[in-house]
């Protein structure tokens, strides 16, 4: 039979313990495993509940994904000129954790203001969706990035002062950026914008030079000693949000919260202006929404292309908001926006090649051997009957000749804020009228001093193109859509307070550098997308949840005496693995409840004395000062050379090696290298076991007291018992209420499990082939070749097995096709193919079995199959990965009650069913 009937009753996560068999064979040594979720776990009863505990499993699985993405893909080496040893110093002034997953774009415009007394001049990026402005300053405690310059001496300013924690500036910058803190009573500021991207140090006080006849006395900033992130060579970042400490509040008095500017392409100069000016009156205005700070939201009523106003509801423009922003380089719409104004754009420019996409733009045309285009305009029509025409340089994003894109981009879902991106807002004076809650733009040339209303004709624009508005086609010469390789000067548009402003990758940039050639610059403009879209991304994680979604408070993560800032693998984190082992460590041993992973190699535990952060552990720490047997291992062996190349990050101090394992986001473990005897059993020691003792540990460990590392590298416990063991292991992976186990050395029982062969696509991972799958006994019709593109690896702290999306999609529809009797659920998270059986008491379903290189194959049952937040929704336990080229993984929930044999000395993996009842 190709179909079960189980009790749906079975389905349901268990909230009792049932004894299993724990002990191996003689000649083996037997460790128990527990689910860390159930109540077979050390730790059961923290769970607020069966529901919530399963959401949380599946967002951290989900991070877990990408976690193993960047390994494989990602460089683990520290950033230049980072020296571990000097950033795991006592002199340190903080590590603070990103936000998860998030980085800030690095701002395409700066300014160049003066600070302190006397002025010191600085090039800030620029910047309408932060608020607190802030430099670089010395001493540079943690790490300070390269800048152009020198970075802000306070000892040199007669007016600097550092601000107490008393005053309302400190709780102003906790409610502005999350963070506060506080030494010797003056305030310590933190923000983060993501990843590896963020600011720390005092929040201080001095004088603020706009131009000559302009400045803020007692402007409040921070002077950040500790800064790390993509911001170019600038010196830090001015703050031009609507909050308390922006630019624009705190020169309130005297300039009214007004301001404006005119963005200019990369070859001219444009303006940031402070103050109301009566030719603002001309501008069209439209409403400023009372949405969150510090963003500028807008609202959308519809868009053009030519003379066609595109098939698109305001409701699509109105589900999410849409904000300005002078970061952002590419227009995010909504997939339903962008599907409309892609189609209308292309129809009107279907004579022309088109060419590759360009990283997020995918029409993209090729006019190398075109010496005149045209094209459409494109229309942005606003709340209150203000339109913004789009010319050339607005709708363009120009990589080289042959690779010339429509710059805009679609949101990966309609729930995602709009954004009006600044290649969108180039040549028009945009004025931010905060006190009348409006938004104002009124077409501008930077070139000859002269506005160009909107609706008004555009035939002296400075690029020289032709426009008949009644034809809605402009006509532009391709040669002047190429990037400019010279600075162009210009007056611009002189207000009463006006800073000039440049792009920062253009000729006019202070630190610009020509480019070597066409190539060099498809490179800059793909890197630039690539930071554009985490930009987005971090934009998104901010207005997710807008209005009122508290802050998340992180001022016990975050101490000055941080005595280490690892860095974090882009966009990802660790998702705490499902299984923990319990083992010994010194002399005599103290015991510890470990994560089970065969994706990481290097042992852990967490060690006192905790020198910052330690997460909070069932039972104590290790103590090395308690153990007899406990040494450091010296920077000249052998064991911290292979601690650098398989974490991409060691130190040296006089203790010794230090190591420092970066997991992503908020995850990671910095300490000693260090050696001590090893209990996996009473018969079972190994003296001078290389391990991590942490002395600073932060993220989504749970309650373990580290990580037990499964994996093939030298470090790795299979690795450093392998004189004993012979580099073979198996285990039972337990369900939520029946214990499992983990076993080393060979047995003569494996004989009879189904090998496949253990490929070497990593020193560390464990890659196999998967040749197909059949639902039901049918197998479906996807080519092996869909599986040997991105490679397959089993692991057992993924909990969800990820397939490229073309296998996904013939497994869930032929699964959906066996339970279309069932009525289907909301899904849950990653899930997409959920079930209500809340009305059933047994279920009838269809087996699923995998089918590997060699002739293993692997049948899954209920256990295998399903994923049950709850009986109302019980779901296939298989989702997608982003793509056909991403890496599939063969997750524990499809391994439970299957022997798993990793064999590395014959390169083989084995799967043995009905050997873990």
């Amino acid at each position: 039979m190709n179909s079960n009937i189980r009790a749906i009753l079975n389905a349901v996560p268990t909230t009792s313990f049932h004894a299993g068999p724990t002990n191996g064979e003689e000649g083996q040594s037997a460790m128990k495993l527990v689910d860390r979720h159930g109540p077979c776990s050390p730790f059961h009863g923290n769970v607020r509940s069966t529901s919530n505990s399963q959401l949380a499993i599946l967002r951290r699985d989900r991070s877990r994904v990408n976690w193993i993405n960047s390994r494989i893909s990602s460089s683990l080496s520290p950033p230049p000129n980072e020296q571990p040893q000097d950033l795991f110093s006592t002199d340190a002034t903080v590590s603070i954790p990103a936000k998860p997953g998030k980085e800030l774009e690095v701002g395409n415009y700066i300014v160049t203001v003066g600070l302190g007394t006397p002025k010191v001049d600085f090039n800030l990026i620029f910047d309408t969706a932060s608020d607190l402005t802030w430099v670089q300053c010395e001493p540079c405690s943690g790490y300070c990035y390269p800048q152009q310059g020198p970075r802000f001496v306070p000892s040199a300013s007669a007016t600097y002062k550092i601000i107490a924690c008393s005053a309302q500036e400190c709780a102003d910058v906790k409610l502005e950026s999350g963070f506060n803190d506080c030494r010797s009573s003056n305030c310590i500021y933190g923000v983060a914008y993501g990843d590896r991207s963020y600011t720390v140090g005092y929040l201080s006080q001095d004088t603020l030079t706009l131009t000559a006849n302009n400045s803020a006395a007692g402007f409040t900033f921070g002077c950040g000693e500790n800064n790390q992130g993509l911001f170019g060579l600038a010196g830090g970042l001015l703050g031009l949000g609507r909050s308390k400490l922006s630019v624009i509040s705190q020169t309130a008095q005297k300039y009214g919260s007004v301001f404006a500017y005119c963005l200019p392409t990369s070859g001219e100069v444009g303006q940031l202006t402070f103050g109301p000016d009566s030719s603002y009156s001309t501008a069209k205005y439209t409403p400023l929404l009372p949405r969150d700070r510090p963003f500028y939201f807008v609202s959308v009523t519809g868009m053009s292309v030519g003379a066609q106003t595109l098939p698109v509801a305001p409701s699509v423009f109105a589900t999410s908001g849409t904000i300005t922003d002078s970061g952002t380089v590419i227009t995010r719409l909504s997939p339903a926006a962008y599907d409309a104004l892609r189609s209308a754009f292309r129809a009107a420019m279907a004579k022309y090649k088109m060419a590759d996409p360009l990283s997020i733009l995918d029409t993209c045309y090729d006019f190398s051997n075109t010496t005149t285009i045209e094209y459409p305009y494109i229309t942005f029509h606003f709340q209150g009957g203000t339109d913004l025409v789009l010319d050339a340089f607005n709708i363009f994003y120009i990589a080289s000749a042959s690779q010339i894109c429509l710059a805009f981009a679609a949101n990966s879902n309609e729930t995602d804020v709009n954004i009006i991106a600044n290649i969108q807002q180039r040549k028009t004076l945009i004025v931010h009228d905060i006190p009348n809650s409006r938004i104002g733009m009124a077409k501008f040339s930077l070139s000859n001093l002269t506005f160009f209303f909107l609706f008004v004709s555009l035939a002296s624009f400075p690029f020289h193109s032709a426009r008949n508005i009644n034809q809605h086609i402009q006509t532009v010469s391709v040669d002047q859509l190429r990037p400019p390789r010279e600075c162009t000067a210009g007056k611009g548009f002189q207000g009463k307070t006006t800073l000039k402003l440049v792009d920062r990758h253009g000729p006019c940039a202070p630190f610009h550098q020509k480019t070597g050639s066409a190539d060099d610059g498809k490179r800059d403009s793909e890197e630039l997308l690539g930071q554009d879209q985490q930009r987005v991304d971090w934009i998104h994680s901010r207005t997710a949840s807008l209005p009122s979604s508290p802050k998340k408070n992180i001022e016990d993560l975050l101490l000055p005496e941080a005595i280490t800032q690892v860095p974090a693998q882009t966009g990802s984190s660790l998702g705490t693995a499902n299984f923990i082992v319990d083992v010994g460590l010194g002399t005599p041993k103290q015991d510890f409840n470990l994560v089970f992973d065969t994706g990481s190699d290097l042992s852990w535990v967490q060690c006192d004395p905790c020198l910052i952060s330690c997460y909070q552990q069932q039972g104590p720490r290790f103590r090395p000062s308690a153990s007899s047997t406990y040494k450091n291992v010296p920077c000249s062996a052998a064991e911290c050379a292979e601690a650098k190349l398989e974490s991409g990050l060691n130190g040296c101090s006089t203790s010794g090696c230090i190591y420092g394992i970066s997991y992503g986001d908020n995850s990671l473990s910095v300490g000693f290298l260090s050696q001590d005897t090893l209990t996996l059993t009473p018969n079972d020691v190994f003296p001078g076991f290389t391990f991590g003792c942490g002395h600073r540990n932060q993220g989504l460990f749970g309650m373990t007291g580290g990580m037990f590392g499964l994996g093939r590298s030298k470090l790795s416990v299979p690795s450093q018992t392998a004189n004993k063991f012979g580099g073979v292991f198996a285990y039972c992976l337990p369900t939520a209420s029946v214990p499992g186990s983990l076993a080393f050395g060979p047995d003569s029982s494996y004989s009879s499990a189904q090998f496949t062969p253990l490929l070497t696509g990593s020193q560390s991972l464990y890659y196999l082939t998967i040749t197909g799958i059949s639902v039901g006994g049918q197998l479906l019709p996807v080519s092996s070749s869909i599986f040997t593109t991105s490679g397959t690896i089993i692991d057992s702290g993924t909990v969800i097995t990820r397939l490229p999306p073309t296998a996904y999609s013939a497994l869930r529809s032929a699964f959906r096709t066996f339970m279309a009797k069932y009525p289907l659920s909301q899904p849950s998270l990653i899930l997409d193919t959920c079930y209500d059986l809340s009305n059933y008491t047994t279920v009838q379903y269809p087996l699923i079995e995998f089918h590997f290189q060699g002739g293993a194959n692997v049948l899954l049952d209920f256990y295998n199959i399903f994923f049950v937040p709850s009986s109302s929704q019980v779901c296939l336990a298989f989702a997608p990965t982003s793509s056909d080229s991403s890496l599939s993984i063969f997750g524990n929930r499809q391994q439970r009650k299957i022997l798993v044999v990793h064999d590395i000395p014959n390169a083989r993996i084995g799967f043995k069913q009905g050997a873990c009842s």
